[in-house]
Formats: C-alpha cells, sequence, structure tokens
C-alpha cells in the first residue's frame, strides 16, 4: 500500500506534462521605433526616400507572412518587385554567428502553380468520369447481350458490395477546385505584387517566405531598384500559461 501515494504522483506529473501547452512562436522587431496597432508591432523605416512599414502576421503552414506597406517618397518611379525581396537567418551555432538567405514567394509563381493544380484536378476528373461512363456503357452492352442470349450469368450485380461500381465524387472534386480558387484570390489580392510606383504612390499587402523555425534573427531585406531596405525581427518562443 504504501507504493500507492509514489503511484499517484507519477500518474499526476504525466498527466500535468501531457497538458503543457507547445511553446508559440512570435516575431518581435529589433527597432526603437515601433507603433502598435490592434496587437501587432509596426516597424516604420524611411530610407532613400523610401517609406517602408512592416510587421509580423504569423505562421501558415510552412511559410510565414508579413504585413508590408511602401511608399515612394522619391520624384521618380520606383519599382517594387516581391520577387527580388529576401531574408537572413541568422542563429549562433557553437558559440558562432550562422546566416542563410531565403527567396520570398513570387506571388506570380504560387498562381501559376495553383492554377497548374487545378488544372490537372480537372484533366483527371473529365478522365475519371469519361471512364466511369465507358464502364457503364460495356455493362449495359454486356447486360443485354446476356438477356438477348438467355444467360444473365455474367450481368453486373450493383447491390453486391464487392462489384459494385462507385461513381466519381463530383462534390469532393468541386470542394477540392474552389479551395484552389479561393488560395488564387488570396495570392491575387492580398499580396504585394509587382508594382511600378509613381510619386507618392504606395502598395501595401502581405509577403511570404519560407520559415526558419531555429532563427534567432530574421533579417527582411527589400531590394528596390539599387537599394536595400532591411528590417530585423527577433524571433523568441513563448511558452504559454495554462491555468487549471
Amino acid at each position: 500500500m504504501k507504493k500507492a501515494p509514489m503511484l499517484f504522483f507519477t500518474l499526476f506529473v504525466l498527466l500535468f506534462n501531457g497538458c503543457t501547452p507547445q511553446p508559440v512562436l512570435k516575431m518581435q522587431p529589433v527597432s526603437s521605433d515601433i507603433t502598435w496597432y490592434n496587437g501587432k508591432a509596426y516597424v516604420l523605416t524611411v530610407q532613400d526616400s523610401l517609406e517602408l512599414e512592416a510587421s509580423f502576421a504569423g505562421y501558415r503552414g510552412s511559410l510565414m507572412r508579413f504585413n508590408v506597406a511602401i511608399t515612394n517618397l522619391s520624384s521618380e518611379e520606383q519599382l517594387v518587385d516581391p520577387g527580388r525581396f529576401f531574408y537572413r537567418a541568422i542563429r549562433e551555432v557553437n558559440g558562432r554567428p550562422s546566416t542563410r538567405s531565403y527567396a520570398s514567394i513570387d506571388p506570380e509563381d504560387k498562381i501559376a502553380e495553383l492554377e497548374k493544380n487545378k488544372k490537372s484536378i480537372q484533366r483527371n476528373g473529365k478522365f475519371e468520369d469519361g471512364l466511369y461512363a465507358f464502364i457503364l456503357l460495356a455493362s449495359a452492352v454486356a447486360y443485354t447481350a446476356d438477356l438477348v442470349s438467355g444467360n444473365n450469368t455474367n450481368s453486373v450485380d450493383c447491390e453486391d458490395e464487392e462489384g459494385e461500381l462507385i461513381p466519381p465524387d463530383h462534390e469532393e472534386r468541386e470542394d477540392r477546385i474552389n479551395a484552389i480558387i479561393e488560395q488564387q484570390e488570396h495570392w491575387r489580392l492580398d499580396t504585394i505584387r509587382k508594382t511600378t510606383l509613381a510619386t507618392n504612390e504606395s502598395i501595401e499587402g502581405q509577403v511570404y517566405y519560407p520559415a526558419n523555425k531555429t532563427a534567432g534573427i530574421v533579417q527582411l531585406v527589400f531590394r528596390i531598384a539599387d537599394k536595400n531596405i532591411e528590417v530585423d525581427f527577433k524571433q523568441v518562443r513563448q511558452q504559454v500559461v495554462s491555468r487549471y
């Protein structure tokens, strides 16, 4: 009986550890010029007649995204091309800084990739529909031939679970296509796309990058014309406190 308290204690520790939430990754701007809006920290920087504002928007699967606004304060047109954006993932390895660069996700490439996936689903769907119609026709012809010959042993019994012909799932196919269309609309409307800004014109939207969740510092580099505008964020793991 003396082992009972120890057993209950062990079970309590295992239960407590199992209920402990996983730490949440967050980005904190490394800047003295920060403004807050709706719980998000925005960094504002002005460099070479370009004004840039950035905030961390969150992770989305294997990608991380930032809200970005760019204003051209110069007297000349400026080309904003997200295909030229990248970031440096900086972390310490054996006491020394290690840096790795990642290019941003170009919305044009992503939209084209989604269109390719959509057409592949549509093409496969047409093949499935055609194959299903062919099998139905072949079964009908075989059944008619059996009736004419007076032999119906080879007819297809549609009530038999093993021999039942399952029609293509059009609803599931449409759901997949609609999900892709929604993603395409997001990349078309909500992201920064290649744009020429006239004087005092602005553009804003989201910029996506492949995530590196081991980096200590994420240094965003916005390459516009011959200028590099850099904005640093510190990636931290924040433990969520549970209340019982």
